[in-house]
């Protein structure tokens, strides 16, 4: 099962909280603009996972994603990339 999750532009969070549910030992990032982490913020504390969902403010194309992820989740950006 994987243990790191990078979930690019994932927002309000629905993803990272479903696949943290279905995978007890997955810890996930999530990469976002600061309006977006706002608003997923408490989504995460009431699914009680606040210690292993944490955010990375920035910009998908210019923010270092950093490394050593299982999965990289890419949903619902990639239509809107030239």
């Amino acid at each position: 099962p994987p243990k790191r999750l990078l979930d690019v532009a994932g927002g309000p969070a629905e993803y990272s909280i479903a696949f943290c549910q279905k995978y007890p030992n997955l810890k996930a990032d999530i990469l976002d603009l600061p309006n977006a982490i706002q608003a997923g913020l408490p989504q995460i504390e009431q699914a009680g996972l606040g210690d292993r969902i944490q955010y990375i403010e920035g910009n998908l194309l210019e923010t270092d994603w950093g490394n050593n992820y299982d999965v990289v989740f890419l949903s619902n950006i990639l239509h809107c990339l030239t």
